[in-house]
């Protein structure tokens, strides 16, 4: 299931072909690249609309393959279409995973933080996830 932790968007399964695909983790992705395409359109170009819905789909993957490329965020991202749960370690979510592959998931949220705000200060409420309130 996804929620918020707070300035940080989680999700608790994999996103991706295949996967399990968790309906709200699926929203939460969608909601964030939806997002992002408000505040810099040609990034995407070529890459049709997305809806926001819980349904996984070839155009989330198109968009997070596209965002993989991008290159984001100090650490190399794997083009594969897939974003995993980020990595915690006693609270403190990490940018890259034990193999020094950075989390696709952790620069997405930086990436919204920095060129979507507004965006990225309402999802949470949209669709109404619950805020991280215990440390695992």
């Amino acid at each position: 299931m996804a929620r918020f932790y707070p300035a940080f968007y989680i999700t608790d399964g994999i996103v991706g072909a295949g996967q399990r695909n968790d309906a709200t983790d699926v929203k939460l992705l969608k909601s964030m690249f939806v997002g992002l395409r408000r505040q810099a359109p040609n990034t995407w170009s070529g890459i049709g609309q997305m809806t926001v819905d819980g349904a996984w789909s070839r155009l989330l993957e198109e968009h997070i393959r596209a965002f993989q490329q991008t290159g984001y965020g100090p650490n190399r991202l794997v083009v594969d279409g897939i974003v995993h749960p980020m990595r915690q370690i006693q609270g403190d979510l990490r940018s890259t995973f034990r193999s020094g592959i950075g989390s696709t998931l952790y620069w997405l949220n930086v990436a919204l933080m920095a060129n979507a705000p507004r965006e990225q200060a309402t999802i949470g409420a949209n669709l109404n996830l619950r805020a991280i309130t215990e440390v695992r």
